[in-house]
Formats: structure tokens, C-alpha cells, sequence
């Protein structure tokens, strides 16, 4: 089963961040116009009327302990403090959500780690015990899988111990910024050459690890397990006319050939004024956004091993005022602030409702 869906967050015009009923309704209806069939409580535990929504309709949620950027650069009692709140909310959100019949995963916090947060290979020691203590106490609820969304780039050794991989990825957005498509795709192409060429050194049988069984675990008694023949489908990538799929694509492989698990895209997209149109794709135009989100679509049917999507965002949000964010908005949105469908909307009611 793919999970096809979005991050979200609880806000609105007039009301910002709050529990409003109808609002909660008009989200749930968004999704099943989409086609989605999930979505990931980014990055805080939701309303409980939402997951009365999810319930009703069938939706499956990743659950998220509201544990965002963890931080190890601090002094030693800042850091214990820090991860006994984690630690406390992380057992508020088991001890609510247990029951749900929606929820089919914990993930454990968001984003942790990166170079501020872990400036020395002491504070990458503490973040690694730190993330191991939350992944075990989800894991001793018992009937969910557990994960944490990372960075592809600040991936712990701690995401051994989850059941998948949950990666925030932004290619074209975040890095590579201003440039079409293409351009950013051959740029790349030359930068992932090399490093699959260091990789083979360090790992020289990676292609045929990609062979082996890629998950392996049991879920209210039920034993998962596949097998894909990943080698003909990374061969097949250099056939593909998209060269920003063709990174994405390496990435992805090489990933999934250190950790030997499944990954899903827990974040995507970039920022889109509604109503901007460009006859050639560019930044905050809804091509550009319905483009590079068709590539993840596209991703998903060619890595067996990546077994979904979660776009980010569901719907535009109020965020800081910062030169990224027009009015004040994060437009990651597929819809509007006020829940109207950008083109991406429309192209990804065609890809995930054929």
C-alpha cells in the first residue's frame, strides 16, 4: 500500500492556530478530493476531533510527538531538561492516540540534528542515545511503527532502530534555489556522480544489497516483507528524461542501501503564490510547484522501496515574517489559506485518483 497525502497544520485566517470544527471538515474533504489517503500530524499532536474525522474516513495518520529540532549544543542540564520534555510529551501523545484506529505509526520528533545542533562528536553521541530512548518508548507501545522525519543529509544512526526512513526533502527549493528544473537536475547530476563513485568504494557490493529483502517486520501479526528487483529499476533511471528524478532517484538508492529500509517522503514542495503563472516553470509559479511535485509522484512508481508521499503543505499557513515567506505565509500549500486548489492540487488528484 503507497501512502499518498500531506503534512498539515491547525490554522486559518482570523482564527491562526486553533481548533475550528468547520475548518477540520473542509481539511478532511480537501483530502479526499486529492485522493489522499494520510496525513502526518506535523509537528504536534492534532485536535481529537480530527482524528474523529480520520476514524470516519478512513484515513491513516503518523502520529508526531511535538519534539521539533532537537538541540545538543546546549549545556548538559539544558539538554537533560530538553529531553525529559520530550521524553514526558512523547508519553502524553502514546497515552492518547494509543486507542486510534487512524494511527499506524509514530514518528518520534522531526528534523533533529544538522551542524548547529550537533557541533561536535560528543553532542552527535548525546543526540544518538537521545533519539534511541524516544524510538524505544514507542516501540514499547506494541502494535504501531516508529519512525522520526529527518533531513536526508542529517540522517542519525539512530534511524537503524525505526521501521522506516522519513525524509524531508527539497530539491529545488531550499537548495538549488532560483534555477528551472533542468538546470538544477544537471547540476546535481555531476555532484551525485561522484559521490556514488566514493560510495562504491566504501560499499563496493551496494547494487547487490539493493537486491536483498528491503522489509521485514511484523504488524498486528502480520508479516511484511518485499523484495524488489531494485537493480533493472536504477538502471532504468538513466533513461528517464527528467534529471532531477534521476538525483532523487540516486539519493534515494544510496540511502536505502546503507539503512536497509523502507523510506517514505515525509516532506516535499515549494512555495507557490496562487494565481502566479509562467509559461516557463519558475520559482512561486503553480507550474513550478505542480511540476516538481509530479517528479515525486513519479519517484514513488519507480522505487519500489519508497512507499509513499507526504506533500508539504496540505494548505498555506501563516508563519515569521522572513524574505522565504511572501505576506507572511508559507505558500507550500497545494491549496490555499482559505482551502481553494492551486494547480498542483488538480495534477495530483489525476496522479493518486486514475
Amino acid at each position: 500500500m503507497s501512502m499518498r497525502g500531506f503534512g498539515r497544520h491547525e490554522d486559518f485566517p482570523l482564527v491562526g492556530r486553533a481548533e475550528v470544527g468547520a475548518v477540520l471538515v473542509r481539511d478532511h474533504a480537501c483530502l479526499r478530493w486529492v485522493g489522499a489517503n494520510s496525513y502526518r500530524t506535523a509537528h504536534y499532536p492534532y485536535s481529537e476531533v480530527d482524528l474523529d474525522l480520520a476514524d470516519e474516513h478512513g484515513l491513516l495518520v503518523v502520529s508526531e510527538s511535538p519534539c521539533v529540532g532537537l538541540s545538543f549544543a546546549d549545556a548538559p542540564a539544558i539538554v537533560q531538561q530538553r529531553q525529559a520534555q520530550a521524553t514526558r510529551a512523547l508519553a502524553e501523545l502514546l497515552a492518547r492516540d494509543c486507542c486510534r484506529t487512524c494511527v499506524v505509526a509514530w514518528s518520534v520528533c522531526n528534523e533533529p540534528g544538522g551542524p548547529q545542533s550537533v557541533p561536535t562528536a560528543e553532542a552527535k553521541r548525546q543526540q544518538t542515545e537521545a533519539l534511541l530512548e524516544l524510538v524505544a518508548l514507542a516501540r514499547a507501545e506494541g502494535t504501531r511503527l516508529v519512525t522520526f522525519a529527518n533531513i536526508p543529509e542529517h540522517c542519525d544512526e539512530a534511524n537503524r532502530a525505526c521501521d522506516f526512513l522519513s525524509l524531508n526533502e527539497y530539491v529545488g527549493w531550499y537548495y538549488d534555489v532560483g534555477k528551472p528544473l533542468a538546470e538544477i537536475g544537471r547540476q546535481l547530476e555531476a555532484k551525485f556522480v561522484a559521490l556514488e563513485a566514493e560510495y562504491a568504494v566504501l560499499s563496493p557490493n551496494w547494487r547487490e544489497r539493493t537486491r536483498l529483502p528491503l522489509y521485514s517486520t511484523m504488524f498486528r501479526g502480520i508479516r511484511f516483507f518485499v523484495a524488489p528487483r531494485l537493480h533493472e529499476e536504477y538502471a532504468a533511471q538513466h533513461r528517464t528524461p527528467d534529471p532531477v528524478l534521476v538525483h532523487l532517484m540516486r539519493r534515494f538508492v544510496a540511502l536505502h542501501a546503507d539503512f536497509r529500509k523502507p523510506i517514505m517522503v515525509s516532506e516535499c514542495g515549494a512555495d507557490t503564490l496562487p494565481g502566479c503563472h509562467m509559461m516557463a516553470p519558475g520559482l512561486w509559479s503553480e507550474e513550478f510547484q505542480a511540476g516538481l511535485l509530479e517528479v515525486y509522484t513519479e519517484l514513488e512508481r519507480k522505487l519500489p522501496f519508497v512507499f509513499g508521499v507526504h506533500v508539504w503543505n496540505l494548505a498555506d499557513f501563516r508563519t515569521p515574517q522572513m524574505h522565504l515567506r511572501a505576506a507572511g505565509l508559507n505558500h507550500k500549500g497545494v491549496f490555499t489559506r482559505l482551502r481553494e486548489p492551486k494547480l498542483a492540487a488538480h495534477m495530483l488528484r489525476r496522479a493518486w485518483r486514475p
